[in-house]
């Protein structure tokens, strides 16, 4: 028989061998580069503090921070393996970066020039999965083994009202409780050569964000000299950072996604046999195959089933069945392993029932995916008492979610979800299977200003209860899109099909435009044209997502600054419901340089007023070909008509479901 190529034994030598280029790391060339220069620079300035602390005290606390750090960041925590330890080298895919506006990509293979220090400020956004924090642990390893840096990776989450930025950073400088004199760090960091990774800023704490997002400002401020990277799903506080330069994840290709699938497999029979399976239905796996999460998951998924689900929420169900019954497949079939789980009086689905609870008293914390001891317990036990008739101990089942069913992992002092997505999973099936006549409720407080924390949560529950949130979600969506529609535009004497097409795009998207004069921006003007895009960010709605898009002609340009608001995302929901029997097609016609006659450096927010020289009839079509052009990610346009009919036969359809139960 051939031998499993995942076996304990070869996992041990493989681990052996990982460790050889982590204990070849030295700290040594960074301290000496980047600490030692500025600590003789204060000790000629300091006051007696710093001469109580001589060189070698801070010296040995950067290098075993570098040291500690490194072998953190080398080792991460996959389901693929029920968070047992990997090494992040060998299970990481190249990720490439794109900007906003499409022009830049950058492979971030380890340490680039080209994106660091290029780009000073940094801001990385994308959805659930998609890689950012193992990107930014990619590069933490990269600095140090080039000698790039300091680097210094602040988990969000851990920052409140309580606990400021240069807290974490001394915590991390200095584990054992010492009194540091935060005035002395941060005159140490201001002085340059930190490389600085704000990681999850969607995982703030709502009540915490305003101070949070002042405290990581004024940071950023003092310690000008350095560089910034933020890390963040989709979130309209990211506006607060405007001068960052904003990049997205581009998704993973096919090749990329088999090359990681091989990975976690060592190239074994499992990878083969999957890849196989999903070239035969490609289409309707191929979703799970640009997100580097999905792949690991799916992976998960069919060691334990040998079979591909195609709608999410089964596909995170058979990824929790495999966490929960750990089978083996290595060997071509199927048994038990040998483990130990204490409460074993639960079934698979009694223990399904407590983390959905578990995950909706998470929601109820606004999203909190990490706890104390202390605050897991006590969840626990309201998950429990919630979950009549079921009798176990509240010590025994967290033991059970860290070890023989890994959905929560220790970090620390700290027991948090595996990945946000499994506890949003849960979320989703709690207010499908046990919210009773609450289920309307939950689903619409979903649909507010903070839409974007939710739209996982959202696409999750879409899967499992595709009719319930069409009847909840998509027609209170349809609803706002038709009153918007009946009370914009009115009085406009322009042709209806291109008021339509100005009312679909304002729905979806908050528009500035400014105008300048190429020869008035050269290095101090350039600053002026910054001030003024950050002028037309304040002036919009805040969307989930900024771009802007320059055109020219001769010594004038035009400047539009767009914002993807909640209602852009809902569309790519309304979808799947619709089959584009919604949409209207447009036939547009190609923006070709229209420069027009409004004063230069101002901006002017796109809107329905009667007396703005973007609503004439001269420059109405022309300024809806300019916005589709603009909309280079594509566009969709609604029918409000074809929504009213929409809206009517869903209604029509409710009311023949009553009358069948009356």
């Amino acid at each position: 028989m051939k031998k499993n190529s995942t076996s304990p034994q070869s996992d041990n030598h493989t681990q052996l061998n990982n460790m050889i280029p982590l204990l070849a790391v030295s700290s040594k060339p960074l301290i000496d580069t980047f600490i030692t220069p500025k600590l003789e620079d204060l000790n000629r300035s300091m006051s007696s503090y710093f001469k109580t602390h001589k060189h070698d005290y801070w010296e040995n606390q950067f290098s075993e921070y570098i040291k500690r750090t490194y072998t953190k960041y080398s080792n991460i925590n996959t389901i693929a393996f029920n968070n047992q330890q990997r090494q992040l080298k060998d299970l990481y895919i190249p990720l490439t970066i794109e900007d906003s506006e499409g022009l830049r990509k950058i492979t971030i293979e380890e340490y680039n020039d080209d994106f660091l220090p290029t780009y000073e400020r940094v801001l990385i956004t994308d959805t659930a999965g998609m890689g950012k924090s193992t990107l930014i642990k990619r590069l933490f390893l990269s600095i140090v083994e080039h000698n790039k840096g300091i680097p210094i990776i602040i988990e969000l989450r851990r920052i409140n009202k309580e606990k400021t930025i240069l807290d974490e950073i001394i915590d991390q400088l200095s584990p054992i409780n010492e009194n540091i004199n935060k005035n002395f760090v941060l005159d140490l960091i201001a002085r340059g050569d930190f490389i600085f990774f704000f990681d999850g800023f969607d995982e703030i704490s709502i009540d915490d964000r305003s101070v949070v997002t002042a405290d990581i400002t004024d940071f950023v401020n003092k310690a000008s000299a350095n560089s910034f990277v933020i890390t963040s799903r989709p979130e309209p506080a990211l506006t607060a950072f405007g001068d960052f330069k904003t990049f997205s994840i581009h998704p993973l290709s096919l090749d990329e996604a088999y090359d990681l699938l091989r990975k976690y497999n060592n190239n074994g029979p499992i990878s083969d046999l999957l890849i196989n399976k999903i070239s035969e239905d490609l289409a309707n796996v191929y979703e799970f195959l640009t997100n580097p999460l999905l792949v690991s998951l799916l992976y998960t998924a069919f060691e334990h089933k040998q079979t591909i689900p195609f709608k999410k929420h089964i596909f995170y169900r058979q990824v929790f069945d495999a966490l929960f019954e750990l089978h083996d497949l290595s060997k071509g079939d199927s048994f038990n392993r040998a483990k130990i789980r204490k409460c074993q009086n639960l079934s698979i689905e009694e223990f399904h029932q407590i983390l959905r609870a578990i995950g909706f008293l998470g929601l109820q914390q606004k999203l909190k995916t990490e706890y104390t001891k202390d605050e897991i317990i006590d969840i626990i036990r309201k998950a429990k008492s919630f979950c009549t008739g079921l009798d176990f101990k509240e010590s025994e089942f967290l033991s059970d979610i860290t070890s023989a069913a890994p959905l929560f992992a220790i970090d620390g002092i700290y027991y948090k979800w595996a990945h946000k997505s499994l506890m949003e999973y849960f979320i989703a099936q709690f207010i499908y299977l046990d919210s009773k006549d609450r289920k309307e409720k939950l689903l619409l407080n979903f649909y507010s200003d903070e839409l974007e924390k939710y739209l996982n949560t959202l696409d999750l529950y879409k899967s499992i209860d595709p009719k319930g949130f069409r009847d909840v979600i998509i027609m209170k969506f349809l609803d706002e899109y038709v009153t918007y529609c009946e009370n914009t535009y009115t009085g406009v004497k322009i042709p209806i099909g291109d008021i339509n097409i100005r009312r679909a795009i304002l729905f979806q998207y908050d528009i500035v435009l400014i105008k300048y004069k190429i020869s008035d921006y050269g290095e101090n003007g350039a600053r002026e044209l910054f001030k003024c895009t950050l002028e037309a960010r304040n002036k919009i709605r805040l969307g989930w997502s900024i771009s802007s898009k320059s055109y020219k002609s001769g010594d004038e340009a035009l400047k539009v600054v767009f914002s993807r608001n909640k209602n852009q995302h809902l569309l790519r929901f309304l979808l799947t419901f619709s089959d584009y029997v919604l949409f209207e097609d447009v036939n547009s016609v190609p923006y070709n340089d229209i420069i027009l006659n409004i004063p230069v450096g101002k901006a002017y927010v796109l809107n329905d007023e009667k007396k703005s020289i973007f609503n004439t009839k001269t420059n109405f079509s022309k300024i809806n070909n300019l916005l589709l052009s603009v909309i280079s990610d594509g566009y969709l346009i609604i029918s409000k008509e074809k929504a009213k009919l929409f809206i009517e036969e869903i209604k029509r359809e409710q009311e023949r479901e009553s009358s069948f139960f009356q």
